[in-house]
C-alpha cells in the first residue's frame, strides 16, 4: 500500500484505505470486550495480509497498541462511570486476559495504578490529591 499524504487524501486509493480503516476500527470497538480479539482474527475477518493490516495501524503505534489503548480508555471511563464495580471485573470486561496484565498496561499508560486513578478521579472537588492525578503519562491513551 502506498502512504497517503495531505495532497492525496481524496484519491480513490486513499478513500478505499480510509473506509477500510474505519470498518476495521468499528469491528474492533464492537468486540473490545472479547479477549479473543487479536490481529489474526481481524486479519481473517477482513481477508487482509498481515503486513497490510499492520501498515494500516502504523500511525497508532501498531495494531496491538491501538487495541490496548482502546481497551484502556474504555476501562478508565468505566472506573469513573461505575465506581461500585470491582477493578478486576472492569479489566475482564474490557477484554484483558488477567488483572495483572490490565494493571501493568494501565500503569504504563497512565503513570498510576487503576485504583489510584479511580481515587483521584472520584475525589470531591477541592480535595487535596497528589500531583500525579492530574498528569497522565505522555503515552496515555486519552484521559477521561
Amino acid at each position: 500500500m502506498q502512504r497517503v499524504t495531505a495532497g492525496q487524501a481524496s484519491t480513490p486509493h486513499a478513500i478505499r484505505r480510509n473506509a477500510l480503516l474505519a470498518d476495521i476500527r468499528d469491528y474492533i470497538h464492537e468486540r473490545l470486550d472479547q479477549n479473543w480479539l487479536t490481529p489474526a482474527t481481524i486479519q481473517a475477518a477482513f481477508r487482509l495480509s498481515r503486513p497490510t493490516l499492520y501498515r494500516l495501524f502504523e500511525a497508532e503505534g501498531g495494531l496491538m497498541e491501538y487495541i490496548r489503548n482502546c481497551r484502556l480508555r474504555e476501562a478508565a471511563a468505566e472506573m469513573i462511570d461505575s465506581p461500585e464495580s470491582a477493578i478486576v471485573d472492569i479489566a475482564y470486561g474490557a477484554g484483558f486476559n488477567s488483572a495483572s496484565d490490565f494493571c501493568r498496561a494501565f500503569r504504563r499508560a497512565y503513570g498510576m495504578t487503576p485504583r489510584h486513578f479511580r481515587q483521584c478521579r472520584l475525589a470531591p472537588a477541592g480535595a487535596p490529591v497528589s500531583a500525579c492525578c492530574s498528569t497522565p503519562s505522555a503515552h496515555a491513551p486519552g484521559f477521561p
